[in-house]
């Protein structure tokens, strides 16, 4: 799959959880469950798990018990907890799984560190469905971290097209964020937050495609024009980073 299009998917994947927090039932699940499907297929092949078919049965189960638990408490107090028993539950699992596996278990570092990172990431997806207590606020936020993304990708795909120079692609980062910010400001008066802090999550949303573009534009991690599970990671790993500071909104509005 072209880069830039890696870019253009994770501008489109920051605006599911917004669309998650708006919409109710069935539908908020689906979406946030889209980001999950995406970091379940595409982690293990991005940290280039050994065994990625069992890591991903790992995440899975992770992502599950977080949302599943997030859904059924319903709150954002109780969100936290949700995540926290997805991440005892995920390491329990990666741990069973390494002692599962035959010795002399090569890669033992690189399999445990690829999947226990994964975990973390899979258990922040909770977050959204119980960031929907705290109304209107969080899901402006999330729209404005959105906005962001989309920002620092468009910024970050240009500086890409011009990687044969290689001071671009880091000023893309400086320029992603700054777009980022810039469409926060723009939303603020739109969503009803303060200017400062749609500001700052925008320019927040931007630096992670910002980074991620940077990284691509590395000619050894150039992959093939075809979609594949790393593109999955890449294009929802944005939104799900940022997951927390919309539930800590939630909490205390």
């Amino acid at each position: 799959m072209d880069r830039y299009l890696r870019l253009v998917a994770m501008a489109l994947a920051g605006g599911l959880p917004a669309l998650g927090l708006y919409l109710s039932g069935p539908w908020a699940w689906g979406l946030v469950g889209l980001l999950a499907l995406g970091l379940v297929v595409g982690w293990p092949e991005l940290a280039t798990s050994p065994q990625p078919h069992t890591a991903r049965l790992v995440l899975a189960l992770t992502a599950t018990v977080s949302i599943a638990l997030a859904a059924y408490w319903g709150t954002a107090t109780a969100a936290a907890t949700a995540c926290l028993a997805a991440l005892g539950v995920g390491f329990t699992a990666a741990m069973v799984r390494e002692l599962a596996r035959p010795a002399p278990r090569p890669h033992l570092i690189r399999s445990v560190a690829g999947t226990v990172s994964g975990l973390g990431l899979a258990s922040l997806i909770g977050l959204y469905l119980g960031a929907r207590s705290g109304g209107a606020i969080p899901a402006a936020l999330t729209v404005a971290a959105a906005c962001g993304i989309a920002a620092g990708a468009v910024v970050a795909g240009l500086g890409q097209g011009l990687s044969r120079w290689p001071w671009v692609p880091v000023a893309a980062i400086g320029l992603g964020i700054l777009a980022g910010a810039g469409a926060g400001l723009a939303t603020a008066s739109w969503l009803d937050l303060e200017w400062w802090v749609s500001a700052a999550l925008g320019a927040a949303g931007a630096l992670a495609p910002g980074t991620l573009a940077w990284w691509l534009s590395n000619p050894d991690k150039l992959w093939s024009t075809w979609l594949t599970g790393r593109d999955a990671a890449l294009a929802v790993l944005p939104a799900i980073l940022v997951a927390p500071p919309v539930w800590v909104a939630a909490l205390i509005s």
